[in-house]
């Protein structure tokens, strides 16, 4: 594949993936069966996963090049969009087996195959079949690897930490899918210590945390919209000690308009569960001491 061939000149490399992107999006959009034939499309979507070369992505081999990540990630959207899983199932076993923190190169790409993916069926009310069951294969593998990138950290593991956090912002918009529940105090434990963690390199991963914090509590811990146990019980557990990082965050300066964008999603969401008319009794007096 050209495109993935690093000895060759990057426009055209560029040129070539963007080609192969607009023939895979004709082809899959096509009514007719497009100008590919079956034998023709599985060798593209052969060569997505394994790259020419066994147990490979393409991806791999240049995920670190910013200008071609994003087309890579787009063709494998939209290849898993038409085919994933009923034509495409062996996509998700053979990333998953890359999740390696020995290798940062390919644990990164095979995350980004992944948000790919999980951008399929994420935010749509629709899929929550299809979401639960393949959250069910990817999450504690990431969970896991979450674990083992912090007992790594540095700016390559900081980059994987973005994505993976992408990827469970993305699961949790509609829904909590059963896995993410079962495991959701150890998903909170990892987003509570990046909060306070003082390292001005993690701005877009603390933001990325911010978000999915503002989203758990503006609408799966709302009683409003959410009518069984768990806006209770995730204010009883985490509120008060969120509350102080979000505290923090206001008060940490920092200098840059990531900070300052980290700064305003803290200073809204110190507030937010004050906005909760059925906020739990335990937590209630911490909020007002700080408002």
């Amino acid at each position: 594949m050209i495109a993935d061939n690093q000895k060759a000149d990057m426009t055209i490399r560029q040129s070539a993936l963007v080609s192969l992107k607009n023939l895979v999006a004709d082809q899959a959009s096509s009514e007719n069966g497009g100008v590919m034939n079956q034998n023709d499309w599985k060798a593209i979507r052969s060569s997505i996963l394994d790259g020419n070369s066994l147990f490979k992505l393409a991806l791999i081999r240049s995920c670190g090049e910013k200008k071609l990540c994003p087309t890579f990630r787009e063709i494998i959207f939209i290849i898993a969009e038409k085919d994933y899983p009923q034509q495409w199932s062996e996509i998700v076993p053979a990333i998953l087996e890359g999740l390696n923190i020995q290798n940062m190169q390919r644990t990164y790409a095979c995350v980004e195959a992944l948000k790919a993916i999980v951008s399929v069926y994420g935010k749509s009310f629709s899929k929550e079949v299809s979401l639960n069951n393949l959250c069910s294969k990817i999450m504690v593998p990431l969970n896991k690897l979450t674990g083992a990138l912090f007992q790594n950290f540095n700016e390559q593991s900081s980059l994987i930490l973005e994505s993976i956090f992408k990827i469970f912002s993305t699961v949790i918009y509609y829904f909590m899918p059963e896995i993410i529940l079962a495991n959701l105090h150890s998903w909170m434990i990892f987003i509570k210590k990046i909060l306070d963690m003082n390292i001005s390199q993690m701005a877009n991963l603390k933001r990325i945390c911010l978000k999915i914090l503002r989203r758990i509590y503006s609408y799966h811990a709302n009683k409003s919209i959410r009518r069984d146990q768990f806006p209770d019980n995730f204010h009883q557990k985490y509120s008060a000690s969120f509350l102080e990082s979000f505290i923090s965050q206001v008060f940490t300066k920092q200098e840059g308009d990531k900070n300052k964008e980290l700064e305003m999603i803290s200073l809204s969401l110190s507030s937010l569960p004050l906005s909760l008319i059925h906020i739990s009794e335990p937590t209630r007096p911490l909020y007002i001491s700080y408002a």
